[in-house]
């Protein structure tokens, strides 16, 4: 597969599972069914509430902007209050979020755990990789993959390849494969 850019305008708004909210789906496998095992989606937060629960999946959350928001369970006791502050944890916690000042919007990857492995990280500059599947978002910036540019908002899709990434600003680099 060649290299695909998402234009954010192209994320598909998904009602969220527990019915309260939305998110902007930006990937997702299988593409085409019901369920899938790996997705990743922009959230928009605008009330507290609790998080829908993913039995078997392990989540990756992290703030996009810098209004707060603490999460609480029974196993579970954590405040992300600043841009990119992130939390990986099990889909199977009954989370309840509570917004600091205001309206959030976040990242998230979800995957089923004995499906995928995955690794998150930010980046920032110029660097190479090789993967067997990755995912760029560029949050804050804008770049270019293997000669093809990308503008903030927009996602990079790259499969079985090397790549050569260049960056002003910084991404978020979702690598990801079986398990």
């Amino acid at each position: 597969m060649p290299i695909k850019i998402i234009r954010e305008s192209e994320f598909s708004k998904m009602p969220w599972k527990n019915g309260g909210g939305s998110s902007y789906e930006i990937y997702r496998l299988p593409a085409t069914s019901d369920y899938w095992d790996f997705r990743v989606s922009i959230a928009e937060v605008n009330s507290d509430g609790p998080f829908s629960l993913f039995p078997n999946c392990e989540r990756f959350l992290m703030l996009l902007s810098d209004n707060g928001m603490h999460l609480k369970s029974n196993e579970l006791n954590h405040s992300l209050l600043k841009i990119y502050d992130h939390l990986y944890f099990s889909g199977d916690l009954k989370i309840t979020a509570s917004l600091e000042n205001g309206p959030n919007r976040d990242f998230n990857v979800i995957w089923n755990k004995d499906k995928f492995i995955v690794e998150i990280s930010i980046k920032t500059g110029a660097f190479q990789e090789n993967f067997e599947q990755m995912l760029l978002y560029a949050h804050n910036g804008e770049g270019s993959i293997n000669g093809e540019k990308f503008t903030q908002g927009d996602a990079v899709l790259c499969k079985n390849q090397s790549a050569s990434v260049n960056i002003s600003g910084e991404i978020l680099l979702i690598k990801f494969r079986a398990s």
